[in-house]
């Protein structure tokens, strides 16, 4: 759920023991359920909704921890061969040593790889992805373990994996679509009839329970009948009689990671995800499109939160649940869908607050076509009288250097869309191009076209687009150059590359917080690309100076974030410092 504000009015909210474990390990933030009372004293209209959030405990500054927990994930199918699937590294090294994950790998290697290879036999009858499949595959392992191993560590892992596991309790779940969860109730009983009937039981003896107690859950996250200690309660007497079958837990496993699953991501490039699992404690964080605090993958399969900005004790915590690159709608809509909630953070329902937000989403003036225009709330009129409604107008203000007229709310809506399917056609011809530059069969019989004639066009469509219809910070403008830096980057122009890469980390910086992890690697890329155009000698040396110039920009703000978010021997700061050698 997306809050943000100061509650007026809490109450202690009692979790399970697995997941207040994990936030008794900080001792930086608590949770707590609110009335849903709005503030109405609270400065920016902010919202108070019912349901549970974490709160800061006491005050904490930039990159301190509010939770960290290692939850139960997989490797995603594109990460699978360079990704260690029990500390999840893709380097070659092991967070806790080699011995460790090979220790883990073979008590899971009974489900994991043998009873894997016999599901392919049935796999058109399983209508569930393969990550998912893997993930429903380490579940039952670890509830079948049996023998314990004698390394330390390896116990430890072994110990946070079902800490995670119980953490259920307390994630809720949702689907996408009724077909989704139709597919999702098959393939699990389909699944469970493939294994032998004393996996079933151990897991449903396991795990069972825990899942029981998620549904006695209300709509706002809390127990249903108010306590934990009711929800265990009734869990317990669902457990009694009925109890929850294997396919059942299996079936919402699905759906909490729906809802709350988080993904991993590469230790060196915060952009790239390579797994995806269950962390419930991190799940207790509630979502804003402005947060005060980002979601970090840090060694061994774990997941922290830290804060981004100073946070006062009292305060909720935030993190971001979406890509905070997109639009409003696509944000909101991505949350309905996949949280059931509709987002009222600050960013969503005042977005004239955030400087770049009118740049990111609005086209240029029709008329003038140089000036965004800003929205209005003009009073609505029927025969000559307000209605007491309100209705949305776009005026070009003088004030900020434009022609004074009203826009077109539908004029508006068409261009977007028209400069929209221009860049999804262009995208296509450069995924096409670069399949036939890799020898890759050409799709449908489509043309061959090369990259250096798609970076042609695209360059002549986005100078008419900047001119006339979206301005440089548009997020359309920021997938443009995506693109441009994908096909430069075909074409071994490191320069034009990096001016991409520019223009794209300024278009950025105007809605992403200064040290956000995914913004801080574009920069790093970007003087990863400069240093390479140094080293074999670009032809231009005029822009090369120029770049260079902005590289020293990047240096000590880059280094400072990272290490501050991710701490000095964390794969991604070592690659920055390394940038910079």
């Amino acid at each position: 759920m997306s809050v943000e504000g100061k509650p007026t009015k809490t109450t202690p909210e009692v979790v399970c023991d697995a997941v207040g474990a994990v936030f008794q390990e900080t001792n930086a933030a608590h949770i707590v359920r609110t009335l849903g009372e709005s503030d109405a004293t609270t400065a920016g209209a902010l919202y108070s909704q019912p349901g549970r959030r974490v709160i800061a405990s006491k005050s904490l500054g930039v990159g301190d921890v509010v939770v960290s927990q290692r939850g139960v994930s997989v490797p995603m199918v594109h990460a699978m061969a360079s990704t260690c699937p029990v500390c999840f590294s893709t380097d070659g090294t092991h967070a806790d040593g080699e011995d460790v994950c090979k220790t883990l790998a073979t008590l899971l290697a009974p489900f994991e790889h043998s009873l894997y290879t016999q599901l392919q036999g049935i796999k058109q009858m399983l209508h569930v992805s393969d990550t998912m499949l893997r993930l429903w595959l380490r579940v039952i392992a670890l509830c079948n373990l049996g023998s314990q191993p004698s390394n330390k560590k390896a116990l430890e892992y072994i110990k946070d994996w079902m800490q995670a596991l119980q953490g259920m309790a307390d994630l809720m779940t949702s689907a996408p679509d009724q077909g989704w969860l139709m597919d999702v109730v098959m393939s699990a009983m389909t699944f469970t009839q493939a294994l032998k009937p004393v996996h079933v039981a151990e897991f449903e003896k396991q795990i069972g329970k825990h899942i029981a107690k998620s549904q006695q859950l209300s709509p706002s996250g809390t127990a249903a009948e108010g306590t934990r200690a009711d929800a265990d309660a009734a869990a317990d007497a669902a457990a009694s009689s009925e109890g929850v079958s294997a396919a059942e837990a299996l079936a919402l496993i699905a759906g909490q990671m729906n809802r709350n699953g988080y993904s991993l991501r590469d230790l060196a490039s915060p952009n790239k995800t390579i797994s995806i699992g269950i962390y419930p404690a991190i799940a207790m964080v509630n979502h804003s499109c402005s947060p005060n605090c980002a979601v970090v993958s840090t060694p061994g399969g774990t997941v922290t939160v830290r804060a981004l900005r100073p946070i006062a004790a009292g305060d909720e915590v935030t993190v971001s649940y979406v890509d905070l690159l997109q639009p409003r709608a696509q944000r909101r809509a991505e949350l309905m869908q996949t949280k059931e909630f509709t987002c009222h953070c600050l960013r969503c329902d005042v977005p004239d607050a955030f400087a770049g937000e009118r740049t990111f989403e609005t086209a240029l003036c029709e008329h003038c076509r140089r000036n965004v225009p800003r929205t209005i709330h003009l009073a609505a009129a029927e025969g000559g009288k307000e209605t007491g409604s309100q209705r949305d107008a776009l005026v070009c203000h003088v004030d900020d250097g434009g022609c004074g007229r009203v826009c077109s709310l539908e004029s508006q809506q068409s261009r977007l869309e028209d400069a929209a399917l221009l860049l999804a056609t262009l995208e296509s011809d450069m995924r096409q191009a670069i399949k036939s530059a890799n020898k890759v069969e050409a799709v449908d019989g489509a043309s061959s076209v090369s990259c250096q004639e798609v970076l042609v066009a695209l360059n002549e469509a986005l100078d008419g687009l900047l001119a006339t219809t979206i301005p440089r910070t548009h997020h359309l403008a920021l997938k443009a150059y995506s693109l441009q830096h994908h096909l430069a980057s075909q074409t071994n122009d490191r320069l034009a590359s990096a001016s991409a890469l520019k223009r794209s980390i300024d278009g950025m910086a105007s809605v992403l917080p200064a040290n956000w992890l995914e913004l801080c690697e574009w920069q790093t890329r970007f003087v990863e690309t400069v240093q390479e155009a140094t080293t074999n000698g670009a032809k231009d040396s005029t822009m090369l100076k120029r770049l260079q110039k902005v590289v020293m920009t990047f240096k000590p703000s880059l280094i400072s974030n990272t290490s501050a978010l991710c701490g000095q021997s964390h794969p991604f700061h070592v690659r920055v410092s390394a940038a910079f050698a």
